[in-house]
Parts: structure tokens; sequence; C-alpha cells
């Protein structure tokens, strides 16, 4: 598993703009968000799933995006994102869900 850490606001702002296919073996983390932020999916080419994580590594939220209207809202005390490829269960590695800082597949 791969795992693409954006950090700067330029980075963040491209985010899986005109990326495809979206890979599926690689996590992309945006680090520094507040909750409220909204996240869109103009300009994304295919759905993605998106995890909103506290500071503690807990899951607070996931939401499936498509484009290119889906937008998803980072909930209060929201400390960063993780990005990922839709798949069907059995398609190669789709973390069912992100516990500490393992994913659990």
């Amino acid at each position: 598993m791969n795992v693409v850490h954006l950090t700067t606001m330029q980075e963040k702002a491209k985010g899986l703009i005109g990326m495809k296919p979206i890979p599926y073996d690689t996590l992309f983390v945006f680090h520094d968000i507040q909750g409220g932020q909204k996240f869109h999916s103009q300009g994304v080419l295919e759905p993605f799933h998106i995890i909103f994580r506290d500071s503690a590594g807990r899951n607070l939220s996931r939401k499936l995006v498509t484009p290119p209207y889906g937008t998803a809202r980072a909930p209060i005390g929201t400390d960063y994102a993780v990005e990922m490829k839709v798949q069907s269960p059995g398609s190669g590695p789709f973390p069912s869900s992100l516990s500490g800082n393992y994913l659990v597949f």
C-alpha cells in the first residue's frame, strides 16, 4: 500500500483532480484539515471514498463521493482526511476501516 501525503495548499487543492485511474493501492492523506472544510469532486474523473479522522486516529466519518457534483464536509474534530479509490470487495487492497496506525482489510 502506498501513502501520498498532501501537506501544501497546492497539493491539497489538486488532490485527485484529473487523476485516472486513481491507483488501487494508494491512499491520499490530506493533513491539517479543519471541521467544516469542504471536499469537492469537480475535475475528479471517478468516484472515491473519503474518511475523516481525528488527531487520535479515530474515524469520524466515511463517505462515497461521486463526481462531478459530490461533496463531503469534514466533521468537527477532523485532523486529517484520507481519500482512496472505490473498489468492489475482493478486487484488491481496500481498507474496510482505518484503525490507529493500521489499515484493516
